[in-house]
């Protein structure tokens, strides 16, 4: 088991940001948490350049349900990618690179910040949630993130 980041993002975005990522070697997707890890454990562990990042398709009833069928599974991870790093967003919370976010954002609200990552990829074998542990323990059958974790993956 090592780290990783285990994340949750629309599936309505995960289309446009692979081939982003494909284009420009990185994607970058948006919180609008100020603290972007809530649980005092985890502010000793912030994800560092180079580790293991785990997506979680969330959100299917957004956008087009054929689509989202295809990329939601409700207990696993199904993408994987390197985290590349933090940047803040401007002063109109939006991110100083829009090129590097997926097409599908481009009518989104101001937000906090962008998590980046480089090597964005559809996992042949996802990840299932209850493998991964968050803290010591292992998550609740039914799991779902809602926003970021930093977890124990058997990756």
């Amino acid at each position: 088991m090592r780290y990783a980041l285990l994340a949750p993002v629309p599936c309505v975005h995960l289309p446009s940001a692979l081939s982003i990522c494909a284009t420009h070697g990185k994607v970058a997707f948006a919180t609008k948490l100020s603290t972007w890890f809530a649980n005092e454990d985890e502010i000793k562990l912030r994800p560092e350049e180079g580790w293991p990042v785990l997506i979680y398709a969330s959100r299917p009833e957004i956008g087009d349900p054929d689509v989202n069928k295809g990329l939601f599974d409700p207990a696993r991870a199904g993408f994987a990618a390197i985290y590349a790093g933090w940047t803040q967003a401007n002063d109109q919370g939006k991110h100083p690179h829009p090129e590097i976010r997926p097409t599908s954002t481009d009518t989104d609200t101001e937000v906090f910040g962008f998590w980046e990552v480089s090597n964005l990829h559809r996992l042949e074998n996802p990840v299932r949630l209850l493998d991964l542990r968050i803290g010591k323990r292992r998550p609740a059958k039914g799991f779902v993130p809602r926003r970021a974790w930093v977890v124990q993956a058997p990756i």
